[in-house]
């Protein structure tokens, strides 16, 4: 799939709500990558992470694509608060997934882990990863996908 494309239609499908908040946002992509991925379940991850990414930003977001040891990395990035200390220690599989005392149920970073784990090549395994390392200042949200 063409991932400039892919993220392009991430990002106007996500307009009307960025354009309300007054987000800017960027496309990080060389204009002639390919990655292979399920279109559908990738889709409902992005519009997740630029969902949430639009909820925390103060005023800019960045959708990317990137390769990296083997992986094709789709990231969300904003320049928010970042993530909370416990999200970034949290396995959003097991008992951590679920927090019913704060209201925050973790559900959309659980159905990301699965979607992750359902991309597998060659014995190789899609993965989430949470950091406060943006280059926007505040959080990215990676997906990493076999290839």
């Amino acid at each position: 799939m063409d991932l400039a494309d892919f993220l392009e239609e991430s990002y106007l499908l996500n307009k009307p709500l960025l354009d309300h908040k007054n987000i800017q946002a960027d496309i990080v992509c060389e204009s002639d990558d390919f990655g292979y991925f399920d279109r559908d379940l990738m889709a409902g991850v992005i519009n997740n992470l630029v969902t949430n990414a639009a909820r925390y930003s103060k005023q800019c977001i960045s959708l990317n694509a990137a390769f990296e040891d083997g992986y094709l990395c789709l990231s969300v990035e904003d320049d928010g608060p970042g993530f909370p200390e416990r999200m970034l220690n949290t396995d959003f599989e097991g008992d951590d997934a679920l927090d019913m005392v704060s209201g925050h149920t973790k559900l959309g970073l659980f159905f990301c882990t699965m979607v992750a784990r359902l991309h597998n090549v060659g014995g190789r395994q899609g993965f989430i990863k949470l950091d406060n390392h943006s280059r926007l200042g505040g959080g990215c949200f990676t997906i990493h996908l076999p290839q």
